[in-house]
């Protein structure tokens, strides 16, 4: 009997702590769940990083756009620069400001000397030449790059077109010199001569004369 009362005791005070730690328990429950205004912190908090990732990666976007239009613009009035030499002048380029800070290049320009060569075709006609590769050097030629370029080869056609006319007038002052040479060379006719009819007539002699004039007798 004692060791049943023991028993029965002893589950009862285990009854009553459990019973005295529940209350305990719940109020902890209570206090780790967030307040409203917790949770409204907590979810613009996480909103807030997420709109940070988006700008960072629309930033990231824009500055490689900016770097990979830079390079292609260099790269273009490099080649202009390159192969017209000494018609060409210094590049220059408009920029834009990028999200990082740094200046991008994104449009540029070089000067190409197109004028011809003062009474020099043939420097012409070169000139023309240079200035049409330059003008096409880049491997996107621009709309303006192709209007050079069609203006060098008016210019090439022109100096051509000297070039043959200055060929064909030195040919027929050539062909007139060999024809006056021709002209000027002495005839039979021209040379000096003593011819005896008889024993009593006097000589009759055949002077040369200058060209153009007369043969004359003297008697």
């Amino acid at each position: 009997m004692m060791d049943q009362i023991t028993i029965s005791n002893n589950y009862r005070s285990l009854l009553q702590d459990l019973h005295n730690k529940q209350p305990a328990q719940e109020s902890s429950t209570t206090q780790n769940k967030p307040s409203p205004t917790e949770d409204s912190a907590r979810n613009s908090r996480v909103n807030s990083e997420k709109a940070d990732k988006v700008n960072l990666s629309n930033e990231a976007r824009e500055i490689s756009k900016l770097s990979s239009t830079d390079r292609k613009v260099r790269a273009h009035e490099a080649a202009h620069v390159a192969a017209g030499g000494r018609y060409t002048g210094h590049s220059s380029f408009t920029y834009k400001q990028g999200p990082d800070g740094r200046r991008y290049a994104v449009a540029g320009e070089v000067s190409i000397d197109t004028s011809s060569v003062r009474d020099n075709p043939e420097a012409t006609l070169n000139k023309a030449e240079t200035v049409k590769t330059a003008a096409l050097a880049p491997a996107d030629p621009s709309p303006q790059d192709r209007m050079v370029a069609a203006k060098a080869t008016q210019m090439a056609t022109s100096a051509r077109s000297e070039i043959r006319s200055s060929k064909t007038e030195e040919s027929t002052a050539t062909d007139d010199n060999k024809d006056v040479s021709v002209n000027n060379e002495p005839k039979e006719t021209d040379i000096e001569s003593v011819q005896v009819q008889n024993d009593d007539a006097k000589p009759v002699i055949h002077k040369a004369k200058p060209p153009g004039s007369l043969v004359y007798t003297v008697a």
